[in-house]
């Protein structure tokens, strides 16, 4: 197979790394509490800050303004809307746009990460002095008995559609679209493999080729460059191997030499059906790293078995790269997927998963059996709160972007409230999440019916809520039922497979969707409004 040519004079350009290595736990990187207020004390008999934005207090994920009179706000998101121009934050911008440089047809250049990107896939993801970098070259069956693979088509010559913050080769293999995405923490790579190309897989199954049908998974198969040299590992700290390396339904991390903190770089992909908006049927993916030669390569797929078991319809395969660990995966859904459960089973159940999505769920369905449950959906959302030490909250609302709502049997109780939540890890939410969700209502209760869809729904902060915020780190908040799910009383069955619930955005789908916190404080003590303390 002609190999193109994957990396061009490349150097000069001061290519960064996809990680974020020297960032502590979402994006804050500013003075400390004490330089803060140092600063503030010594200003304190000088005229008042300005009201407006305080742009020196810039984190990833967190903007500080001013309101007169000593009053200060923060603004958190759950992911990052800044990016750091050498010692300055910037307002992030996602938009593709054309490139001004040689060699390379779009870049996004004011972000997080930097990606170069040419019209035959190559794509280049840039960060701190390191990159890594990537080029389809086909789609392809393999075996993981025998580790062998079989391309069935190379790319095709396709000029590409870009949208916003997404590009789109349409038709790049028989049937499957590939399209690159861009936001503030992550880029996602897609794969459509569209009904057509469906039908054409079943007509030419791995038997086909000499592999083995219950073995064997479809990939996508790229070739794979970069500058990173720092240790990989498994969720258990197993060193790994680039040279040989074979996971599924686990995630890669590397660890900086420099910080010692693990940097997540490969989460845990899924494959699912594109009308499967409640991703109740998802299959993992697996990858497999190997060297050729001096070229590495990256097979990325679903076991063609369990792909055949999805509904008629487009299959998304969707690994997607994380960039900024501290600052992203901190809105989720926590999940429980069974069925013919009792209410309070299904309530006191284990999670069976965690939907990572660009949308999460307080969403619940009846069983096939009467009177009995099979989904439970409760979401996490987690903000960087680090206003300081010796600070009074005042005030705070949380707002969250109602996507779609769904109300299949009069459940006329069904409400939307803030409650706590206790994830393992806030920057990865997991299934084992599913059980802590707390019970204290943190707001007055969103009705239903009076959810606005298309719009920003904002729940205002009562005393236990404001109690609840975590002034010196991360705030931990769920987004639970408050009827039924929250208070436990039982909602009416209906018939089988009756949903009731309400779809958020999460900070995937880009700026201006993102779930946001806004925390109201006062600093006590002298007047030290002209200086904010450490956010």
């Amino acid at each position: 197979m002609k190999r193109k040519t994957f990396w061009v004079p490349f150097i000069s350009l001061v290519l960064a790394s996809v990680l974020v290595a020297l960032l502590v736990p979402f994006g804050v990187q500013v003075k400390s509490n004490g330089d803060w207020l140092a600063i503030g004390y010594a200003k304190a008999a000088e005229q008042e800050e300005p009201v407006g934005e305080l742009v020196e207090a810039r984190t990833a994920t967190t903007k500080t303004a001013y309101l007169g009179s000593g009053e200060y706000s923060l603004t958190s998101y759950t992911g990052s809307v800044h990016y750091l121009d050498g010692v300055e934050w910037k307002d992030i911008e996602t938009s593709i746009v054309p490139s001004e440089l040689p060699n390379w047809d779009w870049v996004v250049e004011k972000g997080a990460y930097q990606i170069r990107i040419r019209e035959d896939t190559t794509v280049a993801l840039i960060k701190e002095g390191n990159w890594i970098g990537f080029q389809y070259v086909g789609f392809a069956y393999y075996d993981s008995i025998s580790k062998n693979h079989v391309v069935l088509q190379d790319t095709q010559p396709v000029v590409p559609v870009v949208e916003g913050n997404s590009i789109r080769w349409n038709g790049l293999f028989y049937g499957v679209n590939l399209v690159y995405t861009y936001t503030g923490d992550r880029f996602k790579e897609e794969l459509e493999v569209t009904q057509v190309a469906r039908d054409w897989l079943t007509a030419h199954p791995p038997s086909l080729y000499g592999l083995d049908n219950q073995t064997s998974y479809l990939v996508g198969y790229m070739e794979v460059d970069t500058s990173l040299s720092f240790p990989i590992e498994d969720a258990e700290g197993v060193l790994l191997s680039f040279d040989d390396l074979e996971l599924e339904g686990e995630a890669i991390f590397w660890r900086s030499p420099v910080t010692q903190k693990i940097i997540q770089a490969l989460p845990i992909g899924y494959a699912y059906q594109v009308d499967d908006i409640l991703r109740e049927y998802q299959v993992p993916i697996r990858v497999r790293f190997y060297k050729a030669g001096t070229a590495n390569y990256l097979l990325f797929g679903a076991s063609v078995l369990a792909l055949n078991q999805l509904d008629v319809g487009t299959i998304i395969i969707d690994p997607t790269l994380s960039f900024n660990p501290g600052a992203s995966a901190a809105d989720s859904d926590t999940r429980r997927i069974t069925d013919n459960e009792a209410w309070a089973t299904i309530r006191a159940g284990a999670g069976t998963g965690a939907n990572g999505g660009t949308t999460m769920y307080t969403y619940f369905s009846s069983g096939a059996s009467a009177n009995t449950w099979r989904w439970l959906m409760r979401p996490i959302v987690c903000f960087n709160t680090n206003i300081g030490a010796g600070v009074t909250v005042t005030a705070a609302d949380l707002s969250v972007y109602a996507v779609s709502k769904l109300m299949e049997v009069a459940r006329n109780d069904f409400a939307l409230n803030v409650f706590s939540s206790n994830p393992a890890d806030p920057t990865s939410i997991v299934a084992a999440d599913f059980q802590t969700h707390g019970t204290t209502q943190f707001a007055t209760d969103i009705a239903y019916a009076a959810v606005s869809v298309a719009a920003n729904n904002t729940f205002n902060f009562n005393a236990a809520g404001l109690a609840a915020i975590n002034t010196t780190g991360v705030s931990e908040f769920s987004l639970r039922e408050s009827y039924y799910d929250a208070a436990g009383n039982v909602p009416l069955y209906g018939s089988a497979g009756r949903d009731s619930g309400v779809v958020w955005y999460t900070t995937e789908q880009g700026a201006g969707f993102q779930p946001e916190l806004t925390v109201t404080y006062t600093i006590s003590g002298a007047d030290i409004s002209n200086t904010p303390p450490n956010v």
